[in-house]
């Protein structure tokens, strides 16, 4: 091909370009003018609002203050107003409520992985306005509408000051983020303090609840039993594909219930989750469990006297497993604060206990009579039981325990065991 031939090509492959340009234009235009197919509002209550991208289809529910969700009052939130949510905050920074100013956010998405070809679909917001709650609902009808539902979801964001998620720190807030900057929109949400219900739940019902999932917190802390409206969410990205190929569009008002749910739920879970935290020892409906749980929160937390009091409530009401690891607990708490008569008072209740053999009673018992009592005979005898009892598997806690005796025997004197 001379360089007439390429001039000509070029020419020629241009022009079918531009008219495929017009004809994308021609079909935007009619797709803008005319209904789509298997139309989202036929099935869920909703409008189309108009965006500088196109139109998006918004659902909106409006709650009364005293709506009942479950065996929780919607308004009850309003109790907060003003309070330190810095219990609720992983960074532990300052975080005064204001429930006007807060942004309940869930979404459904493509798949639940996460990944950079993981779209969400269905964003729902919940705020409160005046003496109502709000849940609106953006859907994406098709991939071309992801940008204006974005830019939509980021217009509302900025009248917002904090936001509340379930499991949004790890998945729901990187994905919108992610598919805000690959649509070239500026992220929105980052600038947001946010507060992530799951890990609060976790500290709290972790040990007391089959798991820590949202639909189960639902039912066994605020009462609310879901209908038949509702799907799992392993089956929610099938849904909206089916959607997307095949037009099946009744299966999806599903989907608006199970999120819209979810966006009411936070309300009480916040709610529920600061009450627990903020004042563990008053809240009647904490089981031993719970209060066992919170109490090696704060042990981590290092906040001695709050940990002391739940676990020292709790004990009584543990089987003998979880009972034993907080008497445990309690006298590592009692030997941080030096108050060493009732952390030796419970080590010596365990190692007289017939029952499951644990290493830590003996082993604080020899060295609290060595350095603090220096009574170097009463801490061989310590030791020396801690390493009858020991099983013979327990390799690395035998070597430890037979260089705690020789250093006792060098100590007084003794030929070497």
């Amino acid at each position: 091909m001379d360089i007439r031939d390429r001039l000509e090509f070029s020419y020629k492959e241009r022009q079918s370009r531009a008219g495929d340009s017009n004809r994308n234009a021609r079909r935007n235009a009619e797709k803008e003018n005319q209904p789509r197919e298997n139309d989202i509002s036929k099935y869920v209550t909703g409008s189309y609002v108009p965006t500088s991208g196109g139109e998006i289809f918004l659902d909106r529910h409006t709650y009364d203050i005293d709506h009942l969700h479950g065996d929780y009052v919607v308004g009850s939130i309003e109790e907060l107003k003003g309070k330190s949510l810095k219990i609720l905050s992983p960074t532990g920074s300052e975080i005064s409520f204001d429930h006007r100013k807060v942004l309940f956010l869930d979404t459904e998405t493509t798949g639940l992985a996460g990944g950079s070809g993981t779209a969400a679909f269905l964003i729902g917001l919940g705020y409160f306005l005046e003496n109502k709650f709000i849940v609106e609902q953006l859907f994406m009808r098709d991939y071309d509408e992801e940008a204006p539902m974005l830019n939509l979801l980021a217009e509302k964001a900025r009248e917002f000051d904090q936001i509340v998620t379930f499991n949004g720190r790890s998945f729901d807030l990187p994905l919108l983020e992610t598919r805000m900057i690959l649509n070239r929109i500026e992220p929105a949400l980052s600038c947001l303090r946010d507060i992530d219900l799951l890990h609060p739940a976790r500290r709290i019902w972790g040990l007391s609840l089959s798991d820590c999932r949202l639909g189960t917190l639902e039912e066994e802390i605020l009462g609310f039993e879901r209908t038949e409206d509702d799907i799992p969410g392993s089956l929610i990205p099938g849904l909206y594909f089916d959607y997307i190929r095949f037009g099946n569009v009744d299966p999806l008002y599903k989907v608006f219930y199970h999120n819209e749910k979810d966006v009411v739920s936070m309300v009480g879970m916040l709610h529920k989750e600061f009450s627990y935290l903020s004042n563990p020892l008053n809240e009647k409906s904490a089981k031993p469990l719970d209060l066992y749980n919170m109490g090696k929160y704060f042990e981590r937390m290092r906040d001695w006297t709050t940990a002391l009091a739940c676990i020292q409530k709790a004990s009584p009401g543990l089987n003998e497993s979880y009972r034993r690891d907080s008497l445990i607990r309690l006298s590592m708490i009692h030997k941080k604060e030096e108050r060493w008569e009732e952390a030796v008072g419970i080590w010596k209740d365990l190692v007289h206990e017939n029952n499951r053999f644990h290493l830590l009673p003996y082993v604080e018992l020899a060295k609290y009579y060595e350095h603090r009592e220096k009574k170097l005979e009463t801490a061989l005898d310590f030791a020396k039981d801690a390493l009858n009892n020991l099983s013979k598997r327990r390799v690395a806690e035998i070597e430890h325990v037979k260089h705690r005796i020789a250093r006792l025997e060098r100590r007084l004197g003794i030929d070497g065991i």
